[in-house]
């Protein structure tokens, strides 16, 4: 498990920022305020000397990254389907 996660001097975090991850994250914001950054850097797909991950043990970690790069691999558009609607109202 991750214990800490340290970002600095990389995209938005000009200033050190530290957080502690529970078993589950859920990480949202506005636009530009660094979810993007975060979930390179938990996918290893961002390396900088400023940012750490520390890890509790030396086992693997999992990390799923719901992201640009995971719809661009797992979702394309399809000219045969069509589309689904539900109709109603809510009270």
């Amino acid at each position: 498990m991750i214990d800490s996660v340290r970002v600095h001097n990389v995209a938005t975090y000009l200033n050190p920022v530290e957080f502690k991850p529970k078993k589950l994250n859920f990480i949202y914001g506005s636009n530009g305020s660094g979810k993007t950054t975060i979930s390179k850097l938990l996918g290893n797909q961002l390396v900088s000397d400023d940012c750490l991950i520390k890890k509790n043990s030396d086992r693997g970690v999992s990390v799923l990254c719901y992201n640009k790069k995971f719809v661009e691999e797992n979702f394309q558009q399809s000219e045969n389907l069509k589309g689904i609607f539900k109709r109603g109202f809510s009270l």
